[in-house]
This record gives C-alpha cells, sequence and structure tokens, in this order.
C-alpha cells in the first residue's frame, strides 16, 4: 500500500475478509505482522497528515485519475487523442498543493459521471485493453552502446513476447479468475482471494492508460498457480476410481 496506493481497497477487502480470523487470533504471536502493517500505514498517513496537512496515505492515484482516464474522457468528448507532453490537465494538476489535488480530482470524476459517463465508460475500457494488450515500455529506452547487428532484432523479438504474454496471462487469468472465485470460494478461499487479485489487478488498470505491460506483470505469477490448480484438479478427476 505505502509503494502502490491502489492496493489500499484490495487490503481492505483482504482485512474484512479474514476479520473473523483476526479476532480469534487477536493475541497470536503471528498477528504482529498485522498489526506492523497497520502500523505502517498509520506513520505514512501521519507523516503526510503533518506534511500537507492531509490524514491520506497518498496523492498520487487523485492525480493518475486526473492525468490519464479523467484527460482521456475529455479528449474522447472533444474528439481529440489524448497527448501527456501536451496536456494542459496535467499542467494545471501539477500547478496546485498536493492538498487540492484530491478534491479537483474527486469533483472532476463527480462532473464526469454526471455529463461525460459515456466517454468516461468508454475511456475507462480502452484503458483496459490498452493494459492487457501492450508490450513492455521499458525496452523502448534500451540503447545500443556496443552497436551490435542483432540488436533491433533482439529489441522487436522481446517486445513482441512481453505483448503475447501480456495478451494471454491477461485472458487467461481472467476466464479463471471468474471462473474459481466463484467455486472456490467455500472450500479453498485462497484460490479465490487469488482470483480476486487478479480480477482486481486488470480493472484498477484502468485508471491510467499507455503504461504498456506494467500494470499486469504482477499478476502473471499468480496466473501461473490458478493454471496450475486447474491443470491439477482435472488430472485428479481424470485418476479418481468411479464411484459405485
Amino acid at each position: 500500500m505505502l509503494i502502490k496506493p491502489g492496493a489500499k481497497l484490495f487490503a481492505i477487502f483482504l482485512v474484512l475478509f479474514f476479520v473473523k480470523e483476526i479476532l480469534k487470533n487477536y493475541n497470536n504471536k503471528a498477528i504482529i505482522f498485522l498489526y506492523g502493517s497497520f502500523f505502517l500505514v498509520l506513520i505514512q498517513c501521519g507523516l503526510l497528515k503533518k506534511q500537507y496537512g492531509d490524514f491520506t496515505i497518498s496523492y498520487i492515484d487523485s492525480v493518475t485519475y486526473y492525468n490519464y482516464l479523467g484527460s482521456k474522457a475529455v479528449c474522447l468528448s472533444q474528439g481529440k487523442k489524448l497527448n501527456q507532453l501536451d496536456n494542459p490537465r496535467m499542467d494545471y494538476i501539477f500547478s496546485i498543493s498536493n492538498t487540492e489535488t484530491k478534491k479537483i480530482a474527486f469533483d472532476d470524476l463527480i462532473n464526469q459521471i454526471s455529463n461525460n459517463k459515456f466517454y468516461l465508460f468508454y475511456a475507462y475500457l480502452s484503458d483496459v485493453y490498452d493494459n492487457s494488450t501492450a508490450g513492455n515500455t521499458a525496452l523502448d529506452y534500451t540503447i545500443n552502446i556496443n552497436n551490435t547487428g542483432y540488436f533491433k532484432f533482439s529489441k522487436i523479438f522481446f517486445f513482441t513476447i512481453s505483448k503475447f504474454q501480456n495478451m494471454f496471462f491477461t485472458i487467461i487469468g481472467f476466464f479463471l479468475s471468474i471462473s474459481m472465485f466463484f467455486s472456490s470460494y467455500k472450500k479453498e478461499p485462497y484460490f479465490s482471494l487469488i482470483s480476486f487479485f487478479v480480477l482486481y489487478t486488470i480493472f484498477l488498470s484502468g485508471i491510467s492508460c499507455s503504461q504498456g505491460d506494467r500494470f499486469h506483470l504482477p499478476i502473471l505469477s499468480f496466473v501461473l498457480i490458478l493454471i496450475a490448480k486447474k491443470i491439477f484438479d482435472k488430472t485428479k478427476h481424470s485418476f479418481e476410481p468411479l464411484q459405485k
């Protein structure tokens, strides 16, 4: 949560999901790690309160919405294409104080929901699609220092791999997560939580655009777990003896 504030909603969901276990084990030695996590968040909020006057985790989420999703929705309504190098909204949001950014971003969101909901929703879906099908933008910054002849080919090759990897794991992860979230939450809630995290990450990426695959990279290992679980269940079912 301290590094990526968008995770705060997922963290709140986890606390609510396990609230019975937390209360049951409130004096267990291992619970100190959970208390430590709460303490870290409170320290972050306290320091921001002292420095900026607001008791909050971060200001990044508001700025991200205003600069990307909000800006894209406005551009679409005007028949324009969003260009972050020439974005008056970005210049404006960075010209005001940190404490004002949350209010400005929230007011803008309410206004767009009321008066520009179609393009806001269209921009959101466009962002999710973009972040689900893009390659790794970090490769754009690689430099051919040794002037090797295969550099350009390697760059295109690895970018293509990252693009198809992103699409494959996002699509597989999306459908597997929907299926396993409902089928596992009673018997094996661990896999339901993984499914929720995968879906949460995919849907949350819609707040920003033109980010390559970086939003979806964290879910790749979890999708592999879901794939392994699905294969294991199918294999186990195939070898189970017939009931008489």
